[in-house]
């Protein structure tokens, strides 16, 4: 009868959707391409261009288990979920113009330092509180609206660099006085360099004090591209 599956008809089904979804990930072959590197295990830094509706990298940290550097700008990605959870490594990630629309699933990446997300479509920032290492923040052009949103940021400690340039939140009144007084580790606030007059004060505007330290550090990364 049609009910009556064999067992080899099953498992000859289930590999061929094994096959199919091994299809839809970028292959080991167009990893050693774009990276120039036949041992996969020693490639740090990644650019690629992807459509997440279309081709999936959930698994590209286990794969490339040490890449510490991820540059997807102008790919199609509207979640972080879309990464997965295996980039444990990864420390700096660029998805500016990707049509990203969440970063839930942030948690994902632990030991984030810098984030460029550029000319998206974010408005909630409460999920990057689970990247305690974050040091540098690029959110320019997004969505991001209301100033409780920046209450999601006050637990990151080591957080110099914000930027919110092109968001109506900087049409709120006394936007500025409240980002520096909720985030006192700020140093750069959208590409202004300040000078805090202690930890837990507010920033002045008057003080423009030259800092050895602008922006995020390009040492040991490409720096910030939109």
């Amino acid at each position: 009868g049609g009910s009556d599956i064999c067992h080899q008809d099953v498992e000859d089904l289930e590999e061929e959707s094994e096959l199919a979804l091994m299809a839809q990930f970028l292959s080991d072959d167009t990893l050693i391409a774009l990276t120039g590197c036949e041992d996969l295990s020693e490639v740090r830094r990644l650019e690629v261009q992807i459509n997440a509706e279309d081709l999936m990298i959930r698994d590209l940290g286990y794969r490339i288990p040490n890449l510490t550097e991820l540059k997807m700008n102008g790919s199609n990605v509207s979640s972080i979920r879309d990464l997965g959870i295996s980039l444990t490594q990864l420390r700096v990630l660029w998805l500016s113009r990707s049509g990203l629309s969440t970063v839930d699933g942030i948690a994902a990446l632990p030991k984030l330092t810098e984030l460029y997300l550029a000319f998206n479509n974010v408005s909630e920032l409460g999920p990057l509180a689970e990247c305690p290492e974050l040091v540098c923040i690029d959110l320019e052009g997004n969505e991001v609206s209301d100033l409780n949103e920046i209450d999601g940021l006050e637990g990151l400690t080591r957080l110099e660099s914000l930027s919110l340039q092109g968001c109506p939140i900087t049409d709120q009144p006394d936007y500025r006085d409240v980002v520096l007084s909720r985030l006192p580790t700020l140093t750069v606030l959208d590409e202004q360099t300040r000078t805090p007059k202690s930890p837990r004060e507010p920033l002045s505007d008057d003080s423009q004090d030259d800092l050895s330290w602008s922006g995020c550090s390009d040492t040991g990364s490409p720096g910030a591209e939109r």
